[in-house]
């Protein structure tokens, strides 16, 4: 079944310029297997970076994100699909 993930990305520190402190890349995998790399160059809000991807998922299936700084640092989060 095809299911939409709505990715959010929230900077603790507003960047000054978001063309050189941005989330640079956005990995998405699915039951421990990446099924997604996303490439970025800048982003358009100095706090926020907003991604929507469409998936095939089923109930129980893991899904994980990781986001990557362009200056420093990483988060992964991880949901159970319903």
């Amino acid at each position: 079944m095809r299911r939409v993930l709505l990715v959010g990305i929230m900077s603790v520190l507003a960047a000054t310029d978001p063309t050189k402190h941005f989330v640079k890349q956005v990995t998405v995998s699915v039951n421990g297997k990446q099924v997604l790399v996303q490439y970025l160059d800048s982003q358009e809000s100095p706090t926020t970076e907003v991604a929507i991807y469409k998936l095939s998922l089923k109930s129980g299936d893991k899904v994980s994100v990781d986001a990557v700084c362009s200056l420093r640092g990483n988060i992964t989060k991880a949901l159970t699909v319903p």
